[in-house]
């Protein structure tokens, strides 16, 4: 988990395996420390299909719409793009 404001990397974690209780607790965990990720803190889904669609648009947002400074103020798929071409 990675905090996109402050770019620091909040919890990493390594399995072939993990549950959605523990998924719980170690958000849980995280907002005890940091406060609710402003991700899950804005937006209210009805159902898994709501959050999948409103969590795409985001992706597609973040990927083909916003600039990243660093990134040459480049979305990362127009970077992309380029560190493919021949």
């Amino acid at each position: 988990m990675v905090d996109d404001y402050t770019r620091e990397a909040l919890w990493m974690e390594v399995a072939s395996s993990i549950s959605g209780q523990y998924v719980t607790r170690v958000l849980d965990r995280i907002i005890e420390l940091r406060g609710k990720p402003e991700c899950l803190n804005e937006h209210w889904w009805h159902n898994i299909d709501h959050a999948r669609h409103c969590i795409e648009r985001w992706r597609e947002d973040y990927n083909h719409v916003r600039p990243h400074s660093s990134l040459k103020n480049q979305t990362p798929q127009a970077f992309a793009q380029k560190t493919r071409a021949p």
